[in-house]
């Protein structure tokens, strides 16, 4: 809503005809599934603006503006070169994990729990909740579904945004330890799975675009003939324009709302304790002096702001022999005389802790290659530092669809590898779940793109 408030459509796309801010999407081009061809542009919308400003009277000026979706001539358009029918894309958090994935979730649910009787919502929550969190999903943990909830009229199942991508990476094997992997309706869950992992990639080629249109169109016919009852949201309609978003914009977890949503945290809860004269004002002074302070203060991590960029926990001296001997073998001119492993270590935001991670070191042809962090070293010499993390190889055996997760043993080769976080493949932390004495490594994103990348050298060429 407040994407179509800046820029001067209808808030609530559900009372106007043309139900997309990137086309002119109606109710018919919902139900039928077809595709809306006709694609809104800017000339178009300054005629349609127009005509609705010169509206004799109000009944007239109200029809139009909801035959076309528009309100007003938002200022925006001041802006030179400045397209509100391309540049402002769908919002990944609203459209997918707090509008799509939930809708389509519950739908499923009914489905397996209301209608078909597989098992009960009690044993759901039970083994949803006996799934081994990470230490970084803990604070994410996946709120029960309630009776209440998949008995509601709202397409809604009460989880927030970042509970959703905690629910989403276990829900397969929550259902596969029902013995329900080959259900139709887990098929179809899976598949929304499948497209949420490739929108959450920090990278995404050319070809996987192609995949992922075909993905999108496809799910969306799967609804309509799984849950003939039930009309096509507007929301699944915007998923449709994420692949021409990409090519825009690149990746939409790039411009989430995820970090806005959480920057406005402190506004909300200011805003309970402030008084309504002029709420504006009084937010805006609060803030500027809360930031001020932090300013002003002298301590070692400088301002808040920048206090997750480098992070280390408790250290003591290392004295494996065997490992400093492989850093001077490996990095030649490296001096290890002060070298120090740390309990732990926050990098950019993202916490590593040995024995409780996994990182994607590097790939071969289709397969990332995992290691089970173990240890991190740290050398630190005058003003500089350099950090080493030590691994434990794993062998990636295949990605299992039915889990959206790599299955994965442990290496025959017992050498221990060691490696800078730089030149990892990708930074993000994963864990280790077990399933009938097999392991796997449920994924935060599809990492196709990111194996492509190092397979043509690209990645090289970043990490340089």
């Amino acid at each position: 809503p407040a994407s179509n408030l800046l820029g001067g459509f209808k808030e609530s796309v559900g009372g106007s005809f043309c139900k997309c801010r990137e086309c002119f999407c109606t109710h018919e081009h919902l139900n039928t599934l077809s595709q809306c061809m006709s694609k809104r542009t800017l000339n178009d919308h300054l005629d349609k603006c127009r005509e609705i400003e010169r509206a004799d009277t109000e009944y007239q000026r109200n029809h139009l503006s909801t035959l076309y979706g528009i309100t007003r001539r938002t200022t925006l358009l001041d802006i030179p070169n400045f397209d509100v029918c391309e540049m402002i894309p769908q919002d990944f958090m609203h459209v997918v994990l707090e509008g799509v994935a939930q809708f389509e979730i519950k739908e499923v649910l009914k489905k397996l729990i209301l209608e078909q009787k597989l098992f009960s919502l009690s044993q759901f929550n039970l083994v949803l909740g006996e799934q081994p969190l990470a230490y970084y999903d803990l604070d994410t943990k996946p709120s029960e579904i309630q009776l209440c909830n998949l008995n509601s009229d709202d397409s809604k199942i009460r989880q927030s945004a970042s509970q959703m991508l905690t629910f989403m990476k276990f829900i397969p094997f929550v259902l596969s330890s029902m013995n329900h992997d080959n259900n139709v309706y887990v098929a179809f869950l899976i598949e929304l799975l499948a497209i949420v992992n490739i929108l959450l990639s920090p990278i995404i080629s050319s070809g996987m675009l192609v995949c992922l249109s075909d993905m999108i169109h496809t799910h969306l016919n799967n609804f309509a003939s799984l849950f003939p009852n039930r009309t096509i949201l507007p929301k699944q309609h915007f998923m449709t324009h994420f692949p021409q978003t990409v090519v825009r914009y690149g990746p939409p977890i790039r411009y989430s709302c995820m970090r806005f949503e959480a920057k406005h945290r402190c506004f909300k809860k200011r805003s309970s304790k402030q008084n309504f004269v002029n709420l504006c004002k009084s937010l805006a002074e609060s803030y500027q002096k809360n930031e001020a302070l932090n300013s002003l203060l002298e301590n070692e991590d400088g301002h808040p702001l920048f206090t997750t960029e480098f992070a280390i926990g408790k250290t003591k001296s290392c004295s494996n022999l065997e490992l400093k001997e492989k850093i001077t073998l490996q990095y030649p001119g490296i001096a290890v005389d002060n070298l120090h492993s740390c309990s732990h270590i926050t990098l950019h935001g993202t916490k590593c802790i040995p024995k409780q991670c996994v990182l994607v070191v590097s790939a071969t042809e289709i397969l990332p290659v995992f290691g089970r962090l173990k240890e991190i070293l740290v050398l630190q010499a005058f003003d500089d530092r350099e950090i080493f993390f030590v691994f434990e190889m794993l062998t990636t055996l295949n990605f299992e669809d039915s889990l959206q997760a790599y299955h994965v043993c442990a290496s025959s080769n017992e050498d221990l590898l060691i490696k800078k976080p730089q030149e990892c493949l990708d930074f993000a932390c994963y864990s280790v779940v077990e399933k009938a004495n097999e392991l796997y490594i449920p994924i935060n994103n599809d990492l196709t793109s990111l194996i492509e990348l190092q397979s043509e050298g690209y990645m090289n060429f970043l990490t340089n």
